[in-house]
């Protein structure tokens, strides 16, 4: 389970709870992302580096397939960690962009604390707040296809 070198991964071993977590004192190269499937929903764990908030915006927004706009004015890159969960029939991970970068499947339960869904982590962890409203949203709409795609 145990992984690090030159491809950007941190080192991560098994943390208190059974599930991965960072090596006491690993620098952590890159953003990188593990979902940990289990028998009732998903975990999530964060660690980012160098993160913009727009970075983090675009993040939060396929994760909840909904716009997300910056609007904390901090500018710059940050270092955090963050962790959520997430219903899912069977520990399925749904497709979000970017893609994790490890999933691990668990027979058992791994929802140690069901209400710590995304909106609650981001502000229980981060200091930030997901606030719902409505406002313009920039979309790409095609009118015409001149002639059919083909495959790569």
């Amino acid at each position: 389970m145990s992984t690090s070198g030159s491809t950007g991964s941190p080192k991560l071993v098994r943390g208190a709870n059974g599930y991965p977590d960072l090596a006491p004192g690993t620098e952590v190269p890159r953003t990188y992302q593990v979902v940990l499937g289990g028998s009732d929903g998903l975990l999530y764990k964060l660690w980012a580096r160098r993160e913009t908030m727009p970075q983090l915006a675009d993040r939060l927004s396929s994760q909840l397939n909904r716009a997300v706009v910056d609007r904390t004015g901090l500018q710059g890159g940050y270092d955090f960690a963050l962790s959520w969960t997430m219903d899912a029939a069977g520990g399925i991970v749904p497709r979000t962009e970017p893609p994790p970068d490890e999933i691990e499947m668990y027979n058992s339960s791994v929802l140690t604390d069901p209400g710590l869904s995304l909106f609650n982590a981001v502000q229980a962890q981060l200091g930030l707040k997901l606030e719902s409203g409505k406002g313009p949203v920039q979309m790409l709409v095609v009118d015409k296809l001149e002639r059919v795609p083909t495959g790569n």
